[in-house]
């Protein structure tokens, strides 16, 4: 490989130094095993990230856990991906440590090594057992990755000064806000700081930061004629903004939640399993479609798993309703999820993944991206490499996964703003002879079982909305849906479009793991959605006397 040019900055020219002088170390054979060509060290990248740990935490209107400092001591780890193998293919090898704030620059070349030797003998390990089962098993695919363009890219990182003071005010404040009712709550935000170094045997060399907060509410309470539990979440998510301006926000976020709560203590409409249609604000969009596309979308559910939905057999074919287009959008300028260069180097680039209906791209890194594009006879770009890292983190394997996803709708007669969007969904009931259908205003938690080709949503604070256009407070429920047909039973969407962030969990080898993301789109309405609820206490048996 050629020289990799040093840089100003001690630790990043530590990761320069240790991938230049390992790559192409190669695999000792055994006589066992002999290969043709012998395998090498063919591709390396380091990553030493600092991020921090900060949170601040409130319950009944009073502090009861602060780690907020200024200045800041980061966590530092170091990420190693190895690649043993030839210009066939290669097997892959991960693995990542701490390295404790008190190491010094000079001893952070030995540190590499060992960690560095993990990661190796797992690529040479996983290499030989993709060759010995491709020799079986002519459907094995020995990963390759795609050729990419180094990168060089330092951006000066300057530090943060949280507003200490009002981080604190605004949590107990909102705690006071939700405990009001004499409810359990929980109110925290935590500090997302983040700084990368990455340095690939491609000649790629990467600095760049990131910083926000995540504000999370969570309420616990009685409610309805049997006084059953409920549980209410709801987040917030802020960049380097100042989250001073943002408290007055915070706090009325708070009191809707509050005042959504109490409704749904109070009210006694349920509604029953069935089919619905369901309007969707576009948070609650941006839910359903966060699982339709970024957990179906991807190559390695594709390539490696049982992901059907949207598998290269269904390439250029029409999956969605006609006029959804649906683009990667890593670079969104100041988002939540924005990054310039994906885990692996990628710089950041608008891609089309659905085009007017049409599957035309994927959630590829470097190796889905160079197997997808055999398969595809398409030019598919890699990009969405993401790793998770923390504490409990053993294993962060780099997965495709989105930053921020973009999904326009565009017909000429979509609705442009939310009143008439309601308008629209009203007639909808009225035209079929629907007694009521569902509203959802805000964004929730939500899983999807790519094998099965199924997502399901639990919102918080849904309605039920009659011919006469009211808007009736119902109790907790579910959405479920097949992923082809819920993209297809899009009657419209529309109305003035939001970026939705939110944090999206992953699954590696041992933990599950978090990964910055957003979704910008408009709000819409579904036809047929399936509505699961709780059988209500009062309808069920009741005990002999």
């Amino acid at each position: 490989m050629d020289r990799i040019p040093r840089t100003n900055d001690r630790t990043l020219d530590a990761l320069i130094e240790r991938v230049e002088r390992f790559y192409g170390t190669p695999v000792r054979q055994s006589e066992i095993n002999q290969y043709v060509t012998p395998p090498i060290l063919h591709y390396l990248a380091l990553s030493h990230l600092e991020y921090t740990t900060s949170r601040v935490e409130a319950r009944a209107g009073a502090l009861t856990d602060d780690t907020l400092l200024n200045p800041r001591f980061p966590d530092k780890i170091i990420n190693c991906q190895a690649r043993v193998g030839t210009e066939a293919g290669q097997g892959i090898g991960y693995h990542q440590d701490l390295v404790t704030f008190r190491h010094k620059p000079d001893s952070l070349p030995q540190r590499i090594n060992i960690i560095l030797d993990e990661a190796f003998a797992a690529a040479a390990d996983s290499y030989d057992n993709y060759v010995s089962a491709s020799r079986r098993d002519t459907a094995i695919i020995v990963p390759r990755q795609v050729l990419v363009k180094p990168e060089y890219y330092i951006s000066e990182i300057k530090p943060k000064r949280m507003p200490l003071d009002k981080l604190r005010k605004i949590t107990a404040e909102c705690s006071k806000i939700l405990s009001a009712a004499g409810d359990e709550d929980l109110v925290f935000i935590n500090v997302h700081d983040e700084t990368r170094r990455l340095v690939t045997s491609d000649g790629t060399v990467v600095k760049d930061g990131f910083f926000g907060y995540h504000v999370h509410l969570e309420v616990s309470t009685r409610g309805g004629r049997k006084d059953n539990p409920m549980e209410f979440y709801q987040s917030l998510y802020f960049t380097d903004e100042d989250i001073a301006k943002s408290g007055s926000k915070i706090a009325r976020f708070a009191r809707k939640m509050f005042k959504e709560i109490q409704k749904r203590k109070n009210c006694e409409t349920r509604i029953t399993n069935g089919t619905y249609p369901v309007l969707f604000s576009p948070a609650a969009m941006a839910t359903q479609l966060h699982e339709c596309f970024v957990h179906f979308l991807p190559s390695d559910e594709i390539l490696e798993n049982n992901s059907t939905t949207f598998g290269w057999e269904n390439f250029r074919k029409m999956c969605t309703n006609p006029n959804i287009n649906v683009y990667s959008n890593p670079g969104m300028p100041n988002k939540w999820g924005s990054m310039e260069f994906d885990h692996e180097g990628i710089k950041a680039q608008r891609r089309a993944l659905i085009k007017n209906g049409k599957l035309v791209g994927y959630l590829a890194d470097r190796d889905g991206a160079y197997h997808l594009s055999r398969l595809t006879g398409a030019n598919i770009l890699p990009g969405d490499a993401r790793i998770a890292y923390g504490r409990e983190i053993e294993c962060a394997r780099s997965q495709p996964r989105i930053s921020n996803l973009e999904i326009n709708y565009d017909a000429p007669d979509a609705p442009v703003s939310k009143k008439e969007m309601f308008s629209r969904f009203v007639e909808y009931l009225k035209q079929n002879d629907i007694r009521r259908g569902i509203y959802i205003p805000d964004g929730s938690s939500a899983e999807s079982w790519p094998e099965e080709g199924t997502l399901a949503a639990y919102p918080n604070f849904p309605y039920m909305v009659t011919q006469e256009g009211r808007l009736i407070p119902t109790r907790l429920l579910i959405t479920r849906s097949n992923v082809h047909t819920f993209l297809n039973n899009i009657i419209t969407m529309g109305g003035p479009s939001e970026y939705v962030p939110h944090i999206c969990g992953i699954e590696d080898d041992s933990n599950s793991s978090l990964v910055r993301a957003g979704i910008e789109c408009g709000s819409g309405f579904v036809k047929d959605m399936e509505i699961y609820v709780e059988r209500p206490e009062e309808l069920r048996q009741p005990r002999f006397k």
